[in-house]
């Protein structure tokens, strides 16, 4: 019976974070980005000790490259200390568009969160851009050189 009632906890929580709501699409967004980067500083650490250790490799990643034979032709032996910053290069590269592409979302999230303070708090007396595209434009003066020209002549008399 908790089982299930914990199950559709779960289906609820995960309705809740798929939800356009600004609060859950910020925390999302915080969440995500700092579980990324975490996980790529873990990757680089795990490299430099395995560049220390080449002999302390799990027997499972061996499992798995007999399992992916492209990737193993790829990669140095794993009994090197080459593989492990190999493995390492592969996945900060892979996980490095991400983390900024997810920085980049916070750093506009709180530039447009800034402008509708801004917005919120203008005074009436400050034009919306709507109001002065509905300003007539005022008539250009003559840029020919002649009528400037005599402008100036009659300008100096």
């Amino acid at each position: 019976m908790i089982e299930q009632v914990a199950l559709w906890a779960g289906l609820a929580a995960l309705l809740a974070l798929c939800l356009p709501i600004p609060a859950v699409r910020r925390l999302v967004l915080v969440v995500s980005a700092g579980v990324l980067r975490v996980a790529l500083l873990a990757v680089v650490c795990g490299a430099g000790y395995l560049l220390v250790r080449p002999a302390d490799l799990p027997t499972a990643v061996g499992d798995a490259l007999a399992a992916a034979p492209q990737l193993a032709a790829v990669l140095p032996d794993p009994r090197t200390p080459a593989f492990g910053p190999a493995v390492a290069a592969i996945l900060v590269g892979m996980g490095l568009p991400l983390v900024s592409a997810l920085d980049v979302c916070w750093v506009m999230n709180r530039r447009v969160r800034r402008l509708e303070v801004q917005v919120e708090h203008r005074p009436d007396s400050v034009p919306l851009a709507e109001e002065i595209a509905d300003t007539p434009a005022q008539p250009r003066r003559p840029t020919d050189r002649r009528a400037a020209a005599a402008a100036i002549a009659a300008a100096g008399r």
